[in-house]
């Protein structure tokens, strides 16, 4: 197994760059899940959904601390 920062660093740079809105969805394919969570867990976004194709993941996350009406 073989961890990589790829997804770390793409999200990072959205927020840096306020590429993200409320409303926006990010999107991450992966196959070491828990690798990403954990990355993930150090930036200001959430996961709120998780799906499982075959040994894929696809994991949502948003911005923390938006009011979803």
């Amino acid at each position: 197994e073989i961890k990589t920062d790829y997804v770390y660093k793409a999200v990072k740079l959205l927020i840096e760059k306020n590429l993200l809105t409320e409303n926006s969805t990010i999107v991450i394919e992966t196959d070491i899940e828990k690798n990403v969570e954990d990355d993930l867990e150090k930036l200001n976004v959430e996961e709120f959904d998780k799906k499982k194709y075959g040994r894929v993941n696809l994991l949502f996350y948003r911005l923390k601390n938006w009011v979803f009406i």
